[in-house]
C-alpha cells in the first residue's frame, strides 16, 4: 500500500484529491518516512490492547 501512494498513484485522474495529487508531486516517499508510517500502523492494530478485557466494552448487549 506505501508502495502504491508513494510511487504508483495516477496523478491525472480528474477524481484524484487535489492533497493526494500535491502529495504525489514531491517524490516517492523516503525509506525513513515510510518505516515510520508502518511503525505508527502496526501500533493502531495492537493484539495486546485489543484484546485485554479491562478495555471492553462496559455496556454489553443483552442476550
Amino acid at each position: 500500500m506505501l508502495e502504491h501512494y508513494s510511487v504508483g498513484v495516477v496523478t491525472n485522474s480528474p477524481s484524484l484529491d487535489t492533497a493526494l495529487r500535491a502529495r504525489t508531486q514531491q517524490g516517492p516517499l523516503s525509506p525513513a518516512t515510510i518505516q515510520g508510517l508502518k511503525a505508527f500502523l502496526l501500533m493502531l492494530s495492537d493484539p495486546g490492547f485489543l484484546t485485554n478485557p479491562d478495555f471492553q466494552n462496559p455496556f454489553p448487549r443483552a442476550p
